[in-house]
């Protein structure tokens, strides 16, 4: 994976679209939460969660307006389990 960046996250999402893959999965970390969040979206929401996370995520992917949350990993696929596999482990 390449440095966890606002534009690296671009850029695996414009790969994930070419490559045909049908979803895009994030993990989510919080100050004060055992465990991560872990969200999922589909390829036809590839442009707006890019844009969303844009203005909510700042170069290094920690969220602007809520200190201790930060986009820790993501990965592209086409199930919920091939995704849930290499975020968890």
């Amino acid at each position: 994976m390449g440095s966890l960046t606002i534009e690296y996250l671009g850029t695996t999402l414009e790969r994930a679209k070419e490559l045909d893959y049908q979803f895009v999965g994030f993990l989510i970390e919080m100050d004060g939460f055992i465990k991560p969040e872990i969200i999922i979206n589909q390829v036809d929401n590839f442009d707006s969660i890019l844009a969303y996370y844009k203005r909510i995520f700042n170069e290094n992917l920690n969220h602007k307006f809520i200190a201790g949350k930060k986009i820790s990993a993501f990965t592209f696929g086409n199930s919920f389990s091939e995704i849930q596999d290499y975020l968890l482990g």
